[in-house]
């Protein structure tokens, strides 16, 4: 009886290939564990937040329950492809409560629109986690407190709309937050150089200080400026007039002198 010697490459191929199937399946476990577990977090935050509304009187948040996956709950958006919640759309439902310190966990976010509602309380600094947020709306709430400094983080922001809330305080550095609160003192400097800012609005406040002479230059996407009833004096600047982009100028009832050329 003649015996065989095995063939060893023929034998290490199909280690190979058994370790790297090994693998594969091991990386998908771990993939699909992954995003399980992020997806709950966004689950549980989205459900912390409906904990923090004493009052819904449309009943918008009734489907936000496990009848439904998240994604398809009322006023929330989810990535195509990641499925973590991108878009928290809940302006005008006369909502009444808190903003939950979850909000923090939606690291996806990329618009918050609460406006128009009745949030009360300060605003949590988990807000400043957001760093992809690019838009955010809590204008005509209460919410009161000082404006965070922490919202610094969030350098992907575009558009900030806090007007006919009960903020108080100055103004961080590097901000750019819209009026009608009770903010005081001077506008920081570095405010004036965020290029990609297309709305400034600063009315019914008790802010000071002169506008830079450049302003026009150095805030070309600028669309809307508002800033009355405050206490700005100076020259207006000639430079708003290379301002192209820019569709409204409201600056009556400060201490300004001269006009645009």
């Amino acid at each position: 009886m003649k015996l065989h010697k095995p063939n060893f490459l023929a034998l290490c191929s199909t280690f190979l290939h058994i370790i790297l199937l090994f693998t594969i399946t091991l990386l998908c476990l771990q993939l699909a564990t992954s995003t399980a577990l992020t997806n709950e977090t966004g689950r549980l935050a989205l459900l912390k937040f409906k904990e923090s509304i004493v009052d819904d009187p449309y009943g918008i948040l009734s489907s936000w329950n496990d009848s439904i996956q998240f994604c398809y709950w009322y006023g929330v958006t989810c990535g195509r492809h990641h499925r973590r919640v991108t878009a928290l759309e809940l302006q005008g439902h006369k909502l009444r409560g808190t903003i939950t310190p979850y909000i923090g966990n939606f690291t996806f976010l990329r618009v918050t629109d609460l406006g128009n509602n009745s949030f009360y309380g300060k605003i949590p600094k988990e807000v400043g986690h957001l760093f992809r947020l690019q838009h955010l709306n809590i204008q005509n709430n209460t919410l009161g407190g000082e404006i965070l400094a922490s919202l610094a983080n969030c350098t992907k922001l575009r558009v900030m709309t806090i007007a006919w809330n009960k903020l108080i305080g100055t103004i961080p550095k590097s901000l750019a937050l819209f009026g009608v609160n009770k903010l005081n003192g001077m506008v920081p400097s570095p405010l004036y150089n965020l290029s990609s800012i297309s709305a400034l609005r600063f009315e019914v406040n008790q802010l000071s200080g002169a506008l830079p002479a450049n302003i026009g230059l150095t805030l070309p996407n600028l669309k809307l400026f508002t800033l009355g009833d405050n206490k700005f004096y100076g020259p207006i600047p000639g430079s708003l007039c290379n301002a192209s982009k820019l569709q409204k100028i409201d600056i009556p009832q400060n201490n300004f002198m001269g006009s645009i050329l």
